[in-house]
């Protein structure tokens, strides 16, 4: 411990600078997965400060290490974290990300609300990433959104979502008073909330390479929706440098599409959510490159059980589109319930191209179609499948014999992840052929709350798949992962299985040891 502490006390100061910046910099709101003070970019700025007399003199002569960091859910309950980082900023260009609570920040004069005005409105013009979600609909302080009406030349990001209905400032915000007066010279990255106006003729909007539409609740009632959002389509493709483009909830009955066709070959990412219908018209008026990550979250109206068949050949289009334009992917998920059909391709690196399809249905829906239209044979390098089949999920003979024979044309598969009801079709399959002969993992999924979705059936048919696989000669796989069957875990028989390495999820712990050998952790 001493050798390593020496170690790092030996890198130069520029070095550490580098480090210490690279911790600070916080992720985006949705990608944030949990907030926990020590494990937060601005609570390990904080600890490192405290580290050593060397490393506290640099971190408090860099105000862009916590302007970086401002993050909201953070500070509201720490008012002497407030006033230190208010004059450790210095005159740095600021991050801000959180939540803002608009049904309790705003009842009351609370000292955090006073905090967050004044850092809005007085540094608004070196704010330079805003990542926001407002919750609830409590009546705002009309003065206190006026920052959003004036010029910022230091922003590049600036994202502002809501949960739940639309505070009424918001929906009656006047098209005469442009965001950030029109001038934002920075600004890379937008996603916005419909009823805010938006002027596409603004210089800003033709830079931008992110870009996000979002009506935040399909019960939101919006003046002139329509005309808001067909004012979107014409300057699209006067944005060369679009990336990325996000279109959630704001195609609806009476939205206006695209007249004619629109290029966005330059286009990596496309996510769209609403109806079928739409999203099917949205697509045929868009020009897009072969090799575009889509991502699309449908939903379905009555006559969906009658549209399934020209529905499914659609997708199926869609895919082998898609993986003969791009290198075939090496991870695959399969979803699929009685309301539910879930299909995408990616890989495990971060900026690889990817692939969704998510159908949700209002009513029980036979999937059959839509799980044969999955190219399967084309699938030969993916190494890593999650596999859930609802139990109640009504599948043809054909359908179960297209998953029945999923296995076989799947033969690089080295980690599989299937819920019970998956994991019983493998053990079909596995009694009549050898499958999945590369397997090194299996990671038995569960639905919410596993310990109780488990019954003995499915525990005794991860038992009867490894067995099979022993007995079909087949190589013993390496791990195998009940982190979600909770305490039901001990009912799975691993007889003649010693060397498996067992990862079970014991009181909230996750513990790992070799079967047959004494606990590892």
């Amino acid at each position: 411990m001493t050798t390593m502490t020496s170690s790092v006390q030996l890198l130069p100061s520029e070095i550490l600078l580098v480090i210490f910046t690279m911790n600070s910099e916080m992720l985006r709101l949705e990608e944030r997965k949990f907030l926990i003070w020590k494990e937060s970019e601005l609570g390990v700025t904080q600890r490192t400060s405290q580290v050593c007399r060397t490393w506290r003199s640099l971190t408090l002569n860099s105000p862009h290490i916590w302007a970086n960091c401002l993050d909201l859910d953070l500070l509201k309950h720490r008012k002497r974290y407030r006033e230190q980082i208010r004059k450790r900023i210095g005159l740095a260009a600021l991050s801000i990300r959180g939540f803002i609570d608009a049904a309790a920040d705003f009842a009351s004069q609370d000292p955090f609300l006073s905090f967050l005005s004044s850092l809005l409105n007085e540094n608004w013009n070196r704010i330079r990433s805003f990542d926001v979600k407002i919750l609830g609909c409590g009546r705002h302080h009309d003065a206190f959104w006026r920052f959003l009406q004036q010029r910022n030349p230091t922003l590049q990001t600036f994202v502002m979502q809501f949960e739940g209905a639309m505070p009424r400032e918001f929906t009656e915000l006047d098209d005469r008073a442009p965001l950030f007066a029109g001038d934002a010279p920075s600004l890379q990255t937008f996603q916005w909330v419909i009823p805010i106006p938006l002027s596409p003729q603004t210089k800003w909007f033709s830079q931008l390479s992110e870009l996000g539409c979002k009506l935040p609740s399909l019960s939101t009632r919006v003046e002139n929706l329509a005309r808001r959002v067909s004012a979107l389509w014409d300057p699209l493709s006067q944005i060369r440098g679009l990336k990325t483009l996000k279109l959630v909830n704001c195609i609806q009955e009476n939205s206006a599409l695209p007249i004619t066709p629109i290029n966005l070959q330059s286009l990596q990412y496309l996510e769209i959510s609403c109806d079928l219908r739409h999203c099917f018209q949205l697509l045929d008026s868009l020009i897009l490159h072969p090799t575009i990550c889509l991502n699309l979250t449908l939903t379905s109206h009555p006559l969906f059980k009658a549209r399934i068949e020209p529905i499914a050949s659609r997708f199926q289009c869609m895919t082998a589109a898609y993986l003969a334009a791009w290198r075939r992917p090496t991870q695959m998920n399969v979803q699929v319930t009685p309301t539910l059909f879930l299909l995408s391709f990616g890989s495990i690196l971060p900026h690889d191209k990817h692939f969704k399809i998510e159908i949700q249905t209002t009513s029980v829906c036979p999937m059959s179609s839509l799980i044969q239209s999955i190219p399967f044979g084309s699938l030969d390098e993916v190494a890593g499948l999650d596999l859930v089949i609802a139990q109640d999920t009504q599948l043809d003979q054909t359908a179960k014999s297209q998953l029945l024979s999923l296995f076989a044309q799947l033969p690089s598969i080295t980690r599989f992840g299937p819920s019970p009801e998956a994991l019983r079709f493998a053990t079909s399959a596995s009694k009549n052929a050898a499958i999945l002969p590369a397997l090194k993992t299996l990671k038995v999924h569960g639905e919410n709350p596993p310990a109780h979705f488990f019954n003995t059936q499915a525990l005794a048919n991860c038992s009867t798949f490894l067995s099979s696989r022993k007995q079909a000669g087949q190589p013993q796989i390496e791990t195998l992962d009940l982190r979600f069957v909770g305490a039901k875990a001990n009912m799975v028989d691993l007889r003649d299985l010693d060397g498996l390495k067992i990862i079970k999820n014991i009181n909230g712990r996750l513990v790992e040891y070799i079967h047959g050998m004494a606990q590892l952790s």
